[in-house]
């Protein structure tokens, strides 16, 4: 076999094994979100992957590491998420706007996910947890950021704190995970829009909305 073709074969198997742990993390998704994580067992992972126990602990070694990649995943992704929308040089109401359509997007496509990183941060391992929550105050901060920028330059207002104002924002965003149901007749999009605009609806001052947010 050539050096190409060991490559080759190297390459197939990273990819098999990582389309076998997103499998796996959204099995665990699964069953921590309609169990509870402290109630879930290793060995109904397995059973519900169709593989045994051994096998399973081949890709992870303890229920406390799937729980802390779980968190991992959802904090990198919506912080890449956020970035990517900042880099687009929109203005503070459009960048905004479009952080908290990701943000349902992201949440509504992945509930079972979300419920589980809201729900269980308690069960988090001592020596993740405090990380962890860095992470996650990073981004609420980046997002502050935004907020600030357009109470700044007068195409925010708000009658409470950048803080306060990011803080209901996020919640608003945040707890679609509990309520959203597919299949209304909205699709994804139009929905996440809606969301966002209903959440914004107090803070952008009238001129932005028309000039800004109402193109078209």
């Amino acid at each position: 076999m050539s050096v190409r073709q060991r490559r080759s074969e190297s390459l197939k198997v990273q990819q098999k094994v990582q389309a076998r742990r997103r499998e796996i993390y959204a099995a665990a998704a699964e069953l921590f979100s309609t169990q509870g994580y402290r109630a879930a067992s290793m060995r109904e992972l397995a059973a519900a992957l169709g593989m045994s126990k051994a096998s399973l602990y081949h890709y992870v070694q303890s229920k406390e590491e799937l729980l802390t990649l779980l968190y991992t995943e959802v904090i990198a992704e919506n912080t890449a998420i956020m970035q990517a929308v900042i880099d687009l040089g929109l203005s503070a109401a459009e960048t905004l706007r479009e952080v908290l359509v990701q943000r349902v997007l992201y949440t509504i496509t992945r509930q079972r996910l979300l419920r589980v990183f809201y729900e269980e941060e308690l069960e988090l391992p001592p020596a993740v947890s405090g990380p962890m929550r860095q992470e996650r105050e990073h981004y609420e901060q980046t997002l502050l950021s935004v907020v600030q920028r357009g109470l700044d330059e007068g195409v925010l207002t708000s009658p409470v704190s950048a803080q306060m104002t990011a803080n209901i924002l996020l919640g608003a965003v945040n707890w679609t995970y509990r309520w959203y149901k597919a299949g209304g007749p909205l699709r994804a999009r139009e929905f996440a829009e809606g969301v966002a605009d209903t959440a914004m609806g107090g803070i952008v001052s009238p001129s932005t909305l028309t000039a800004d947010l109402v193109k078209g």
